[in-house]
């Protein structure tokens, strides 16, 4: 995450490219996917909802002009999780709570977060060697596959944990996971694959959008799986909101 994270940096550094004629016309907003309300090569998994209910709050997110700050996208996330969908926290998570756990995933990567919980005991070494696999699909994307040879993988991981034949703790886990992956990454695909709102004297090339792509859906699944260990159902709300937050992040580097 933390490589992805300079990478990001520098692509978006390249692209505006220090004077301000590079920018010739701006929008303060990405535009709002259509992705909430799409099943993306729905192949029978139970948790296929969890995913859903993500992009649904990406989507309201920016419909509404969310707010730049992270306690505000937070309350945001927690009154659209429960009029919507009774997701309600109980008491003893507060603010605080989200807002470190959201941290922790842009801070730290996929593959620390998973070496973490299982130290600690908090996931099985079952679950711990899918993760494994997913976090080198996020951590080390392949330019020769592309973005969708990356979204390929993981559909294919989705079947192959569907048939699995897995404790039931770890087949929610691990399902909800991969349903995160799956709909986070595609629905980022399609925002960075729409023309730019920005225009720019360098405009980055479609891996470099890719790779930003892949780096907020790896945020938001690793914002899912230390959420799950907290939270589980309902993690989705903490990885919507680190989505959201992530991206807020990445529209101010590029000067939206």
């Amino acid at each position: 995450m933390k490589k992805l994270l300079l990478l990001v940096s520098s692509i978006i550094l390249l692209s505006c490219t220090t004077n301000e004629n590079s920018i010739e016309s701006s929008s303060t907003n990405i535009e709002a996917s259509t992705s909430f309300s799409k099943v993306y090569n729905n192949v029978g998994n139970p948790y296929e909802s969890v995913g859903e209910r993500h992009n649904a709050f990406i989507n309201h997110f920016y419909y509404n002009n969310g707010p730049d700050d992270l306690n505000g996208t937070i309350d945001m996330g927690v009154n659209f999780f429960s009029q919507e969908y009774n997701i309600v926290l109980p008491d003893n998570i507060t603010t605080d709570n989200i807002a470190n756990t959201v941290q922790y995933s842009i801070d730290h990567s996929i593959t620390e977060n998973i070496q973490h919980l299982r130290n600690e005991g908090s996931i099985s070494d079952l679950s711990f060697a899918y993760l494994t696999r997913l976090a080198n699909y996020i951590e080390n994307p392949i330019e020769a596959e592309g973005i969708d040879g990356f979204i390929n993988k993981i559909e294919n991981l989705e079947i192959e944990l569907i048939v699995a034949n897995l404790p039931d703790s770890d087949k929610q886990f691990l399902l909800s996971t991969i349903s995160i992956a799956k709909y986070s990454s595609n629905y980022w695909k399609e925002v960075y694959e729409q023309p730019s709102s920005v225009i720019l004297k360098t405009e980055p090339t479609a891996w470099q959008k890719a790779k930003i792509a892949i780096h907020v859906a790896g945020v938001d699944m690793n914002a899912y799986i230390k959420g799950a260990i907290i939270f589980l159902p309902g993690a989705e709300l903490y990885s919507s909101i680190a989505s959201a937050n992530e991206q807020r992040r990445i529209d101010k580097l590029w000067g939206k």
